[in-house]
């Protein structure tokens, strides 16, 4: 891959209007300014884990669409690390699939048009595009070899 495919940006998914502002307020101390030397606010998301009934499709998958490199894990060899910058996904072995769906995650892509072009070559499919013209983005969504749902969104202009 080139680098231009997948953006993940320090804080990604912290901007995303008047929803999320009102959260952030209300994860703020009620105490302001009191310092307690102990921070009990997440930093962001390490990495999320999926089940895969295929680790080495589901690698070679999230290598083709994503970019991402297999490492090697230190402890539990049956977990599939697969990382990109701070995108990390781990993916661990099961014999059968049995979880509630739709599980989901999202990620932001930095060129739409491109992106969508990619998964053309690749002859993934998608759902048609939508776009939110309140916070001029859009969103679709693909689906892995194990059908774990993932939307793609794009900003064309990111909050401050």
């Amino acid at each position: 891959m080139d680098g231009r495919r997948v953006h993940v940006p320090a804080g990604a998914g912290r901007h995303r209007g008047r929803r999320d502002q009102r959260h952030r307020r209300a994860l703020q101390p009620r105490t302001p300014g009191r310092n307690t030397g102990m921070s009990r606010e997440p930093r962001y998301i390490h990495h999320v884990n999926f089940p895969t009934t295929d680790p080495d499709r589901t690698a070679a998958w999230y290598a083709k669409v994503f970019g991402m490199k297999r490492i090697q894990p230190k402890s539990n060899t049956r977990v599939v690390l697969m990382t990109r910058g701070n995108f990390d996904l781990h993916f661990t072995p099961v014999e059968e699939m049995e979880r509630m769906a739709p599980y989901h995650f999202a990620v932001e892509v930095d060129d739409w048009d491109d992106f969508l072009e990619h998964l053309k070559e690749l002859g993934i499919r998608h759902t048609r595009p939508i776009q939110r013209p309140e916070n001029q983005s859009k969103f679709c969504y693909i689906h892995d070899p194990d059908h774990t749902m993932i939307e793609l969104v794009h900003h064309a202009k990111r909050p401050n």
